[in-house]
């Protein structure tokens, strides 16, 4: 009697083996997880440092993930602060998630300096995970920014055109000069967004800019692993 196909299971893509089609533990192949090692690496388009009081600075980077469906429920990544003449002042370390096939920001807030001035922001991730979701799509649409000569300010209309509520909406906002330099960043989030609803935020700086705004560009990204644990 042949009872060995009885007593052998069917290759799954959860069974903590490399079998059947995959190219690693239950990644490539037939599984819809994407192994790390076939994952297209992050791609850090540039980081900077903005000041925002006396001895105070906020660090964005600004990062590309080329994957398609590939995210990261977590990734972890250190600013490093050097003055002028390339002198370390500081580093600031955190956690972010990473949304699949799309440009998003990393972005540290209120960094003490001190009486230095950092002139180079270096931005680099300690490690990488990934791991596959649908992304959800919010759309974002920009005013004109006001008051530039004293405390600028811009309107931003934030829209979910999807048929259910999106939460946990990290909106960035960045505006350039006629040279395309990054004048000045900021963020806000957006706890949650009913199915086709609008909402109006309004970025504000608190001194005018070193240099004319020319663009802005707004980010949107939703934390799809905040929403599925709720």
């Amino acid at each position: 009697v042949n009872i060995y196909p009885k007593l052998t299971k069917e290759p799954t893509c959860f069974d903590g083996k490399q079998n059947s089609s995959e190219s690693g533990i239950d990644c490539g192949g037939g599984c819809v997880k994407i192994c790390q090692a076939d994952a297209v690496p992050l791609t850090i388009r540039w980081s900077r440092s903005f000041k925002v009081g006396e001895g105070f600075y906020n660090a964005f980077a600004y990062i590309e993930n080329q994957n398609l469906q590939a995210s990261s429920k977590i990734v972890y990544y250190e600013f490093t602060f050097y003055d002028t003449n390339n002198i370390f002042i500081s580093s600031r370390q955190g956690a972010a998630f990473v949304p699949p096939n799309g440009r998003f920001g990393i972005f540290e807030s209120a960094i003490a300096t001190g009486n230095r001035v950092p002139k180079n922001t270096t931005f680099r991730f300690l490690t990488r995970v990934t791991e596959n979701e649908s992304k959800q799509i919010i759309f974002a649409e920009a005013g004109v920014v006001a008051n530039t000569d004293i405390a600028p300010k811009l309107p931003v209309t934030v829209e979910n055109p999807t048929i259910a509520e999106v939460k946990n909406i990290d909106v960035f906002s960045i505006i350039y000069d006629a040279d395309d330099n990054a004048l000045a960043v900021s963020k806000t989030v957006i706890d949650n967004l009913i199915a086709g609803g609008k909402k109006n935020v309004t970025f504000t700086w608190r001194a005018p800019f070193e240099g004319e705004p020319k663009r802005t560009e707004i980010l949107t990204q939703v934390n799809i692993f905040a929403n599925r644990e709720q």
